[in-house]
Parts: structure tokens; sequence; C-alpha cells
């Protein structure tokens, strides 16, 4: 039997929300969450469910979907395959980028990305066959929030407060002072931002600024683990920096194990974090606040103009 591939419609949202549940790692542990986050997943701004979310289905059953995510701003096209696990993943997926590659070109732009696990070895050899590339490779890291964190001198200047509810567009305009020019990093906007604090489930105090009299040099944004076991509590760093200015000073450190004491006080078991394996001045941070690696995951490339 062949897969029939058709664009997300409101019929479909059951099923797909069930294949959401069931298929990335398992991590949501009631149906009701499943349905929760797929309906965030499906607001994102700029993404048109109908246009740019493709469903593979085996007769009656959600075997595979894919996500184009188009970044215009940084003139990218960002994908998200996933294939239920009971079924081969090349044939679905080469059934889902039959139908996407044709969006991926009435969208335009430069480059195509996909993320993949450094152990997904199915997925790697499927976009390696269809002509894409590694280009970049991003570090998992972790870190046991019951391991003390060493006191050291640090930098007198630097207050951290709370994130307050309308500093969404502070954090926009702060995240991309910080981070524009990064590799793979498109600019957010205040309703981005919005979006993100809400699909992460971040808690107005699990966001810290870091200030300098009245001016905002820094930002620590963490938030629980999408999906994770609540009882397990485990949280993740979305992302935290200091304006370039201000850099080199010792702000970043300081704010890293204030960002990391207010995790643990708020009873977080552990925190993971990705790294650009070339940012090695995080690198070099990270590993002298505790992190280790867990894995390593690839990004892929292929141009635009290359695609059929």
């Amino acid at each position: 039997m062949e897969y029939k591939v058709r664009n997300y419609s409101d019929g479909l949202f059951a099923k797909l929300a069930d294949f959401y549940r069931e298929t990335i790692g398992g991590v949501f542990h009631s149906i009701k969450k499943g349905h929760r986050f797929l309906e965030k997943i499906l607001l994102k701004p700029h993404f048109d469910p109908k246009r740019d979310l493709f469903v593979a289905e085996m007769g009656d059953t959600v075997v595979g979907l894919l996500l184009i995510i188009s970044e215009r701003k940084i003139n990218r096209i960002v994908l998200n395959c996933y294939v239920h696990h009971n079924f081969p993943y090349q044939r679905a997926a080469s059934a889902l980028w039959e139908k996407g590659i044709h969006r991926c070109h009435e969208i335009g732009g430069d480059k195509i990305h996909v993320c993949l696990h450094e152990n997904f070895r199915a997925g790697r050899d499927f976009f390696s066959e269809s002509g894409f590339s590694p280009v970049r490779v991003h570090i998992e890291l972790e870190r046991d929030l019951d391991e003390a964190l060493l006191l050291d001198k640090e930098p007198e200047i630097g207050r951290v407060v709370h994130f307050n509810e309308g500093d969404e567009p502070l954090l926009a305009e702060l995240q991309n002072r910080i981070f524009t020019g990064s590799w793979g990093f498109s600019p957010n906007s205040t309703e981005e931002i919005e979006y993100y604090l809400d699909l992460t489930q971040c808690r107005v105090s699990d966001a810290l600024l870091l200030k300098d009299g009245e001016k905002v040099i820094g930002y620590f944004w963490a938030h629980p683990s999408i999906g994770g076991d609540s009882s397990q509590k485990k949280g993740r760093i979305h992302m935290f920096g200091i304006t370039p200015e201000f850099q080199g000073r010792g702000l970043g450190r300081k704010l890293l194990r204030i960002g990391l004491e207010n995790m643990k006080d708020k009873e977080y078991k552990t925190v993971e974090l990705t790294v650009d394996e070339e940012n090695h001045p995080a690198i070099v941070l990270y590993d002298s606040m505790g992190f280790g690696e867990k894995f390593t995951s690839i990004w892929y490339e292929q141009s635009i103009q290359n695609q059929p």
C-alpha cells in the first residue's frame, strides 16, 4: 500500500495529536498534553499549517509529518520530519519530501536546513541521499543541580531582576542585539517572543534580566523541558547572553550562576541546554560551571536553487 500525503486540515487534528504524542520521543504523558502542544504548534507566527504542514497516511493511520518553517529574515527554511517508529523512515520521509519540496520553492530563500540527532542514522542517510550536506554541529549539555555551584569572585556591576509581564518588547530587542549575525539565529519580533514564552510554559520567575543601573545588558531565559515528566523537574536554558559591549567582564558567568541557583531554588533537578560547537567561549564557560555533554545534533543544508 502506498502512502497518501496531503496538507493538514482541521479534520486531521485528533489523529495528528495522537501521532505527536506517540512519536516525539513519547514525552507527552497524556492525551490532553499532546493535544495542547499541537494546538500551540499550529499557532506559530508566520506558519500556515494548511500549506506548511504535510501529513503522510497509510490507510486511516498517520505515519509521518513534515513541518516547513520559513525564516524569511535570514532567507532559510527549517524542516522537521517525523515518522512513526512502526514504519520505515525512508519511504515515509521520501513521500513527504516529494510534496514538501514544491512548497519550499514557493516560499523561496537561499537554503533549507534540517537538524538530526547524531545517532539517527535513518534520517541522516535519507537527507544525505537527498542532497543535503552537514554544515554545523550543536552540542546538548546537561547539569545535575544537586551538585554544588562553585562560588568565586564576581564583578560588582550587574544587578539581576525578574522578567515582568510587558517586558516582551524589551526581551525581543535585547535578544536580537546579542544574537543577530550568529549562525542560524533569526531575529524575533515581540509576537514571536510572546509565542515562545507561552509554548515553553515559561514562568515569569524563570526569566531573569541583568541590569547596569537602569540599562538592561543581559538575560537568562529558562523553562521546564517541553513534554518532560513534571515529577523529574528537568529545566532547559532556552537562551542567555550579554550585550556585546559588556562581554568579557565575567558577567555571563555571574548571570549563569544566579540563573542556575534560581532554578535550583524552584526544585529543578537537572538543567539542559544546546550550544553551537563553534561557540568556544560559551563551551568553556559551561564546562567550568559543571555541564557535561549528552549528545550532538548535526545540521544539514541544501541550497533551494539546487532543488529540482
